[in-house]
């Protein structure tokens, strides 16, 4: 009998060009291929495309507080949106006992991405004989680490009530909330699984040969010579020559994409290419005009920018096992990064840089 597995999260790719939650997308595709059963339940973000594959998706209204640049930032800009998280939280806890009701003589796996709101308050207390899996990813550990220790305390019991197996995406994050976590609960923590996000890097990339990665190169470099004219780094003629670099992840103060960006100015004959949105990037465009900013783009062409080029940087100090440097070093590109997480090592494609 297959298992039936319920996914809560709170990103999860609206169309086939969107960015976000690629990674449990890449889950629930892993999920249905070995014969699973997969719900989905997650915000009504538009219209997806996942309606079409082997998996069943519960899109919850209000969905308003999610979404970029993240829950945490609109609450703070709204806090009146805590009220239609509220009632996010009420009916997805409903589609939960809804799903877990006619399943009770079946294997079912509910896995909750993120702590809050998914492990608690969504996942009942009591859901029979389903197993219970809560994946930490960073930033819901980050928001327990704001509150007082008493609040912190309380929300791990709540979390321990539920009885889950814990993953985490990293060993520096497993190792944090162990750090936090009342003491009691330490070893339960520390013999959590360390679990890397899934990655579904597209075959057509990953076969490309040495000729068809120039061509593609040369086709982006083109097509920003002619969105913008006034960076004679994208349109120098020989694009072989030109050393190009691309930085990728929302632009807030945590990324520390400025860092980049001042580097930037101080390297002749080369292009940076900026993919991504965010409260900064005003500021950026005024500041850094040899820079290229392209906004969001959908996957598969960020995808391609990294593939073609001549490295990834990254200056977050705030990643636990980043997901666009994992893709980078998939597809065979070099990797210029900050100290974070479990990326602590030099290897053959990646350059680590401490203290800075």
């Amino acid at each position: 009998m297959a298992s039936t597995y319920i996914i809560i999260t709170s990103s999860f790719p609206a169309s086939e060009a969107d960015y976000s939650g690629h990674f449990i997308q890449s889950e629930v595709q892993q999920i249905t291929q070995c014969g699973g059963v997969a719900h989905v339940i997650c915000p009504a973000r538009g219209s997806s495309a996942a309606n079409k594959q082997n998996w069943n998706e519960h899109p919850i209204q209000p969905a308003v507080a999610f979404g970029p640049p993240g829950a945490l930032r609109r609450l703070r800009q709204s806090p009146w949106l805590i009220f239609s998280v509220l009632l996010y939280c009420f009916r997805a806890r409903q589609v939960v006992r809804r799903l877990l009701a006619p399943n009770s003589a079946e294997e079912v796996i509910i896995r909750a991405h993120w702590l809050v709101p998914h492990l608690w308050p969504i996942v009942p207390a009591q859901v029979g004989n389903a197993q219970v899996v809560g994946i930490v990813h960073g930033s819901d550990l980050r928001l327990l680490g704001r509150l007082p220790q008493p609040c912190r305390s309380v929300l791990w019991r709540l979390f321990k009530k539920r009885k889950p197996k814990l993953e985490f995406v990293s060993r520096e994050l497993r190792d944090e909330a162990a750090q936090a976590a009342p003491e009691r609960l330490k070893s339960w923590i520390l013999g959590a699984k360390i679990q890397p996000a899934l990655l579904d890097i597209p075959s057509a990339l990953l076969q490309l040969d040495t000729s068809a990665k120039r061509e593609l190169r040369r086709r982006l470099l083109s097509d920003l010579q002619l969105e913008s004219q006034s960076h004679p780094e994208a349109t120098a003629k020989d694009t072989e020559a030109l050393k190009l670099f691309v930085v990728i992840g929302r632009l807030i103060k945590s990324k520390r994409i400025d860092t980049i960006l001042r580097a930037h100015l101080l390297m002749p004959d080369t292009q940076l290419v900026c993919i991504g949105e965010g409260p900064l990037l005003d500021n950026f465009q005024l500041n850094y005009p040899r820079a290229v900013f392209l906004g969001a783009l959908p996957r598969y062409r960020t995808l391609e920018w990294i593939l073609v080029a001549d490295a990834l940087l990254s200056a977050s100090r705030t990643e636990g096992a980043s997901t666009v440097i994992r893709e980078a070093e998939q597809l065979g590109t070099p990797v210029v990064a900050a100290a974070s997480g479990d990326l602590i090592a030099d290897t053959q494609a990646r350059r680590i840089i401490r203290n800075q």
